[in-house]
């Protein structure tokens, strides 16, 4: 549009400068002696004419060079004195722009400078015409504004018609552009959250499967240095020690397939149901490693639905917290407290094993892969612990004491599913 615009002005001033070269010529031929006055006002016209662009940033100095063009465009006219001349006139004022092109003084100005300063001129007597003459040029000469003007107007209409057909064809790209980079973000976030579930998915099977193990293998440990220690004492003690051992570590089988199934099958379980499932799992630590574990659980509603992951982590982190009592701590009697209120479940684990030094908190240290004390590393299963809670917005705290204590928050919604 840029291009026509410019095209369409340098027309304009091409015609008007020829227009101007013919009244120079007529004027030396019928008037020499007004060549150099000619001269000196198609100068100042010029200059008008060509710097109007730059000077016409306001109404008040639009209009002021307007009326300056088209003073010193008369003004040459009235030198040439001919009435031929005053076709110049409506080719003397710069082409029409865009914003102009509605302004009803800026036509009437445009379409009445040609008949007007005409007539101005024949009823004067500066220009020396029948009246007869005088009235036909007249009609001539508002025929010919009119129609030019009307051409003019023409051809802005159509500009504008291109712009916004332009800018509407700009606008259907910028969205075409900006709907696929919506879709390709849309598809990479896909991708994101996908790759995302995987990496949790495996993390709660490799978290599950690690505690599952971890405690049958403690507990198969210390049945068989027992069944060592009682294997020429007591034959028949010894051999319950090492069927012990073997129950474990099937056990430890139907567990890896139970972790399996809940994060293929998911489902919920009665917050009771969960609590008997680790009170069950205390008793049988007990009876393997002669190990006390007392449990006490704390419920606002025994019926309401605890997802099978959260049972399953809840389960597997008791395993976990208990074998590492005993391997690390040296544990011989632990207290494991689960509460279940509208906030979602907490659980509390606490030994009488070495303890730790100061409170602290396992972000920080876990995600650097350093232990916790000189005593208590954090591994394997407390990073995972750590994850899992985090990921459901709960927190997980160690307290100091003579002991080990390590309690966790796991925020659940008690929704429609979860009762």
């Amino acid at each position: 549009m840029d291009r026509a615009v410019n095209l369409r002005q340098g027309i304009w001033d091409g015609v008007s400068l020829f227009l101007l070269v013919v009244l120079f010529g007529w004027t030396a031929a019928t008037h020499f002696d007004r060549v150099f006055l000619f001269c000196v006002v198609a100068g100042i016209y010029l200059i008008l004419r060509f710097s109007s662009r730059v000077l016409a940033d306001s109404t008040s100095a639009f209009w002021i060079s307007r009326i300056l063009i088209a003073a010193s465009a008369v003004i040459l006219v009235s030198i040439s004195d001919h009435a031929a001349a005053f076709l110049f006139l409506p080719f003397s004022l710069p082409a029409m722009r865009s914003e102009e092109k509605g302004s009803m003084i800026s036509m009437l100005f445009r379409g009445l400078l040609l008949p007007g300063v005409f007539a101005v001129s024949a009823l004067s007597g500066i220009i020396r015409v029948e009246m007869a003459d005088a009235i036909l040029l007249a009609m001539v000469f508002s025929a010919f504004s009119f129609i030019l003007l009307m051409v003019e107007r023409r051809l802005l209409f159509a500009e504008e018609c291109h712009r916004r057909e332009r800018q509407l064809l700009e606008k259907s790209v910028a969205e075409a552009v900006s709907e696929r980079d919506r879709r390709q973000t849309l598809l990479q976030q896909n991708a994101l959250v996908a790759i995302r579930a995987r990496q949790e998915e495996r993390e709660t099977l490799s978290r599950n499967i690690h505690n599952e193990v971890g405690h049958s293998i403690t507990a198969s440990l210390v049945a068989l240095e027992a069944a060592d220690i009682l294997i020429d004492q007591d034959t028949e003690l010894a051999r319950q020690k090492i069927r012990t051992a073997c129950e474990r570590m099937r056990e430890s089988l139907t567990g890896i397939r139970r972790a399996v199934r809940v994060m293929d099958e998911g489902g919920f379980l009665a917050a009771a149901e969960v609590t008997q499932q680790i009170e069950a799992e205390s008793k049988r630590f007990s009876a393997d490693t002669n190990i006390i574990v007392r449990t006490h659980a704390e419920m606002t509603d025994a019926s309401a639905r605890v997802p099978a992951e959260h049972a399953e982590f809840l389960l597997s982190a008791v395993r976990e917290l208990i074998s590492n009592g005993v391997r690390h701590g040296k544990a011989t009697s632990f207290v494991l407290v689960l509460i279940q209120d509208a906030a979602g479940l907490r659980l509390t684990v606490e030994d009488n094993g070495c303890g730790m030094a100061r409170e602290n908190s396992l972000p920080s240290d876990i995600a650097a892969g350093t232990s916790v004390t000189p005593t208590i590393p954090a591994g394997f299963g407390l990073s995972k612990i750590l994850s899992y809670v985090e990921r459901f917005g709960g927190n997980l705290m160690i307290a100091p004491g003579s002991g080990f204590r390590i309690s966790l928050n796991l925020p659940v919604t008690w929704g429609e599913e979860g009762k």
